[in-house]
């Protein structure tokens, strides 16, 4: 009998309600949706919603579509690397996040640009 989805669903559900975002593993159709040519894999966790109240998107300037790729310098390519690397930051302390966004270029190209920002795990 196989318990990991009822051992995940809690622990995914509390990390989605502590920083009010809703993630996935990042997909090829994800960038090709957003119109990201890449010449090297992108891996990471795309951000499918962040509540506009959260610690995310008041602290950390984490938005919609943004994609997750590190957690204090450790590679994120998957929703359990992510959930994982969330659950070793103790409470209340700071943690860094290294995600990229895309931007338009002046010819009108869509580019991945990376950026870190630092968030506060709540008590």
């Amino acid at each position: 009998m196989d318990v990991n989805p009822i051992v995940k669903e809690p622990r995914e559900k509390d990390v989605v309600a502590n920083l009010g975002i809703q993630l996935d593993a990042v997909t090829k159709q994800d960038l090709e949706r957003l119109n990201v040519q890449s010449s090297e894999p992108i891996k990471g966790v795309f951000l499918n919603s962040v509540d506009p109240n959260s610690l995310a998107f008041r602290e950390g300037d984490l938005r919609p579509g943004d994609i997750v790729s590190e957690i204090d310098r450790k590679p994120i390519e998957t929703k359990a690397d992510f959930l994982s690397a969330y659950e070793n930051v103790p409470k209340g302390e700071t943690f860094l996040l290294r995600a990229y966004r895309t931007s338009q270029n002046p010819d009108g190209s869509t580019v991945l640009r990376s950026f870190l920002t630092a968030l506060t795990k709540p008590e």
